[in-house]
């Protein structure tokens, strides 16, 4: 009999409702959307400490290895400089604020608009002028390995690498030399049918306005996507492989 009432939906429909089932999917993602920035957070406060340590020293130490006076004159000695400093500027601007904002939940961006400038500028700056150096030191093995008569005469010598070096640092200048102006102080208009309108402030580290926003999501996306993924990898893809045909051969 009890077993009847319990098929037939009596008891089960008190004791289970419909909406615990909806309840139960809700806390479960809830419970995902919290865990991940915890996961996050985490990993900032204890693994961030280590990798910056260790690439900062890493990076002091290649500094120091490239200054000594046998090592100069060369285009390695060039390259591997600059982008040592380069590398610094990176792990200076974006894991120190990232470690601060993940233990001490202070996020130096939102602090003021010109924080928030200084802090993209210099982190994008920085991360593409290594990404192309690395690429010209690839040309430059690529040139060395498989065209060893021409290396000489070629362009991509010590005397002409730190010019390839400051090209690449003023490359990066000018492509993100737009963070001065279209990232600031966000504001969102309220009540615009009223007669008082006003404005909501959303964030320090925002766009300033809809063609900025526009910018930031649409086109900008797609321009770090040619110039900092896409052209580099296809380069030193396409260097490395003749450099690994040539040394076989």
């Amino acid at each position: 009999m009890t077993s009847e009432m319990e098929l037939s939906g009596g008891p089960l429909t008190r004791d289970y409702p419909e909406d615990l089932y909806e309840t139960t999917s809700q806390s479960l993602l809830k419970s995902e959307k919290s865990y991940g920035p915890v996961v996050a957070a985490t990993l900032w406060i204890y693994v961030g400490p280590c990798i910056f340590i260790i690439g900062i020293c890493g990076n002091i130490l290649v500094l120091a290895v490239m200054s000594q006076r046998r090592m100069r004159g060369t285009s390695t000695c060039v390259y591997l400089q600059w982008m040592a400093v380069s590398d610094i500027c990176v792990l200076v601007s974006g894991m120190i604020t990232e470690w601060v904002e993940a233990r001490f939940d202070i996020i130096f961006k939102e602090l003021d608009e010109r924080l928030c400038k200084l802090e993209k500028f210099m982190f994008y700056t920085s991360s593409d002028t290594s990404i192309w150096i690395c690429v010209a030191f690839t040309i430059d093995r690529f040139v060395a390995v498989c065209f060893p008569l021409q290396h000489r005469r070629s362009c991509f010598i010590a005397t002409n690498a730190k010019y390839y070096a400051i090209a690449a640092t003023l490359s990066a200048v000018a492509k993100n030399v737009h963070v001065l102006w279209t990232r600031g102080a966000e504001f969102r208009l309220v009540n615009a049918s009223s007669v008082d309108t006003q404005l909501d402030f959303v964030s320090n580290c925002g766009r300033p306005t809809d063609a900025y926003r526009q910018f930031e999501f649409f086109v900008r996306p797609w321009i770090a996507f040619a110039i900092v993924f896409a052209v580099p990898f296809c380069i030193i893809v396409f260097c490395n492989i003749f450099i690994i045909k040539a040394m076989i051969r």
